[in-house]
């Protein structure tokens, strides 16, 4: 009916951005995007975990020492995650895509870069259905 349940915001004194949620198989939500809060000198890639009342279950940040970026996830059939964004701090100088894959409990299985010598980045991704 369009009746505002909740409110919160999320992160610090910093510059906190939220690009993308999506409801996952146990019933709570995930946030990504990116957080330089509390004390990050730059961006890192950012993942929150929240329950039905928006109550913060976890959350987690990603990439280096440079800016990084979370633009989408997905959750695969593993149970775990898929997060797709930029990377300043790994690979072209002026930034690659960044593809990271992440188990139920938002800890890294591995991460890929893909670009050139432009700037590149991935605003969205999908499961196959092959997984």
């Amino acid at each position: 009916s369009g009746t505002l349940l909740w409110t919160k915001t999320y992160g610090g004194s910093g510059n906190d951005m939220g690009r993308d949620v999506i409801a996952t198989s146990d019933g709570n939500y995930l946030i990504v995007g990116s957080s330089n809060s509390p004390s990050l000198a730059d961006q890192g890639a950012n993942l929150i975990k929240i329950d039905p009342s928006g109550t913060v279950l976890w959350s987690k940040t990603y990439g280096g020492t440079s800016n990084d970026y979370g633009n989408c996830v997905k959750q695969t059939s593993d149970g775990g995650y898929v997060m797709i964004g930029q990377t300043f701090s790994f690979g072209a100088p002026g930034g690659d895509a960044y593809l990271v894959k992440l188990n139920a409990t938002g800890d890294t299985t591995w991460t890929k870069r893909f670009g050139g010598a432009n700037n590149d980045e991935g605003y969205y991704i999908t499961v196959a259905p092959d997984g």
